[in-house]
């Protein structure tokens, strides 16, 4: 064994020895304290790591999740609507706003806003995107379809008036 510390054996410890015996005791807690607190850092730094890959999965399953979950009824009729108003808006400046023609844009309306979401129908565009869609629809054109669907609008009323006078 070593040989024990004038503390160990109970004497006193000179002044001018004290700063150095205090040194001596204290030097190893000390080097022990900075090596915990070392692999304290660590482990809290590998801890905020997982954290951030945690959340950042969790952000990615939460968009999956809003892009499933998609429009309700009541939004899905509110969309209709809205591209049935933009296609009447669109053909009433043009005076060719009969029923066929408001159906044929509107059908033109819905396809593009599907194709935008890559669906099928407006029924299965991603609930989180509502406000986007009735953008869509509200500034839908496209003014070699407009023009196709008054002049056919126009053709109908022309042959219906010339069929009334026959």
């Amino acid at each position: 064994m070593g040989e024990m510390t004038p503390v160990e054996r109970g004497e006193m410890i000179p002044r001018d020895a004290l700063a150095e015996t205090i040194s001596a005791m204290m030097t190893p807690l000390l080097s022990q304290m900075a090596e915990i607190i070392s692999r304290t850092n660590t482990a809290m730094e590998q801890i905020a790591a997982a954290q951030r890959m945690q959340s950042e999965r969790m952000s990615e399953l939460e968009r999956q999740i809003r892009m499933q979950v998609t429009l309700t009824a009541a939004q899905v009729k509110y969309l209709n609507q809205e591209i049935r108003k933009a296609a009447e808006g669109i053909l009433a400046v043009y005076g060719a706003d009969d029923a066929a023609a408001v159906r044929k844009l509107g059908g033109c309306i819905r396809k593009y806003v599907c194709a935008m979401y890559g669906v099928g129908s407006v029924r299965e565009i991603p609930k989180c995107d509502y406000g986007a869609a009735m953008q869509l629809a509200q500034r839908w054109m496209d003014a070699d379809r407009v023009a196709e669907i008054v002049r056919e609008a126009r053709e109908r009323k022309t042959n219906g008036k010339a069929d009334d006078h026959q």
